[in-house]
């Protein structure tokens, strides 16, 4: 593949401090798709001159509401917004989308940590198409929880607790998993948290020769040396 094409193609991470922002950049890379992990707090030019697809903006320890709380740049939903990109919140990343396009983000009631259940509350792509009802076990890990949604913006599954466990706004490319999907702790957890690529950059790459248009491409091993210490490892799924 030519460089300009892998180049169109970018997934763009910005890190905010998660000691797992690493496994997204490998769960991309596994999928034979270019990405690539830069600080969450870089400049817009040094994220316009990348000209990403699709952006994921990681977790991290910090709060929305703290002095000094890292976020990206002035003029970032703007620009990705003109540019029709992609951008996927994992859990500092979904409160980061919440309270800087409007909404509200408080302390949880009582923190969520470890496997737990989230059921969808709204058919959609980010969650498969999956009926209303659905349940799946995920990987949360996080003490300050999304209060109220911007304007446009759905909640699309919920927690045991009834805090929001995901969200979108399809219409400005705006997504959100307030659970870790890159920890591979629950089946087909990291499948459906690519939605996102599936609708995008599969698109971009099919016939291009590049094995990521094919349904290999999201055939997720749910197993191997990245996984979690002291925890079983799960089988294969694919679409």
């Amino acid at each position: 593949m030519e460089p300009r094409a892998v180049k169109s193609n970018l997934v763009l991470i910005l890190d905010y401090g998660s000691q797992y922002t690493h496994l997204i950049t490998r769960r991309i890379r596994s999928l034979s798709v270019f990405s690539l992990c830069i600080s969450g707090t870089s400049s817009l030019k040094s994220i316009t001159d990348l000209d990403p697809t699709v952006i994921i903006l990681s977790g991290g320890p910090h709060s929305v509401h703290a002095a000094n709380a890292p976020c990206f740049p002035t003029g970032f939903v703007e620009y990705v917004e003109s540019k029709g990109v992609y951008v996927l919140g994992i859990c500092y990343g979904l409160q980061l989308i919440v309270e800087r396009l409007g909404g509200e983000v408080r302390v949880g009631e009582e923190q969520e940590y470890g496997r737990m259940e989230i059921e969808v509350e709204k058919s959609c792509g980010l969650f498969a198409n999956k009926e209303v009802g659905a349940r799946q076990v995920v990987w949360m890990s996080h003490g300050d929880e999304a209060k109220k949604l911007p304007d446009g913006f759905e909640v699309v599954a919920r927690s045991q607790q009834g805090s929001v466990a995901a969200l979108e706004n399809r219409a400005r490319r705006f997504y959100g998993l307030q659970y870790h999907p890159e920890l591979m702790e629950a089946p087909g957890a990291w499948k459906i948290a690519w939605a996102v690529l599936r609708r995008k950059v599969i698109k971009l790459t099919a016939g291009r020769g590049h094995w990521l248009g094919s349904a290999r491409a999201l055939t997720i091993l749910g197993k191997g040396p990245w996984a979690p210490a002291g925890l079983p490892p799960l089988p294969f799924f694919s679409p």
